[in-house]
């Protein structure tokens, strides 16, 4: 008996110091980093640690180029060369679609009217894959104008399948996720 009772005391005295431990680490106010970095010009190099061609240091680079108001329609469909491409007609409520598969590679020439820093619209749709992103690259004259362009991503439309189920304490259970095929 005395042995069963030394454990009890033991047992609760643990449970005791670790609630006081959670008490006194709640009495402890929140942290907020955001006065830490004010003034700070975080897009600077910090020594040892680079990222070269990423698209702030594009964007830094032609801070001062002119923004044309006149866009610039390009005609998907007119591409010059290229290969793993096909045009489709009547897909899924546009009159035509160009698809591109995995390895694709296409070019157009675009007439630009007027120097100065564009940007890029393209409406796509995703098709049935593994469920991951697509990933396109963008050349300008035949090169990458910055690294990032390497990989551009274009996200999926995802939405609940369910309703979501809510347990017996009252939390909501997040349902699975189907992707949508949408513009």
């Amino acid at each position: 008996m005395k042995g069963a009772m030394k454990k009890l005391l033991m047992f609760l005295g643990v449970i005791g110091a670790a609630c006081l431990v959670l008490w006194l680490m709640s009495l402890r106010p929140a942290e907020n980093f955001s006065e830490k970095y004010a003034g700070t010009d975080l897009t600077v190099d910090v020594e040892g640690a680079s990222v070269e061609g990423t698209y702030t240091k594009y964007q830094n680079a032609h801070k001062g180029a002119a923004k044309p108001k006149q866009s610039v329609n390009v005609d998907l469909f007119s591409y010059i060369d290229g290969e793993g491409a096909s045009v489709t007609t009547e897909y899924e409520g546009a009159d035509k679609a160009l698809y591109t598969e995995t390895d694709s590679r296409l070019t157009w020439e675009v007439d630009i009217p007027e120097t100065g820093v564009y940007n890029v619209y393209i409406e796509y749709m995703t098709v049935e894959s593994r469920g991951v992103a697509i990933e396109r690259s963008l050349y300008i004259n035949g090169e990458l104008p910055f690294t990032d362009a390497d990989n551009i991503t274009f996200t999926r439309i995802w939405t609940d399948k369910t309703e979501p189920k809510v347990d017996n304490q009252g939390n909501e259970i997040r349902p699975p996720q189907v992707e949508v095929f949408d513009w």
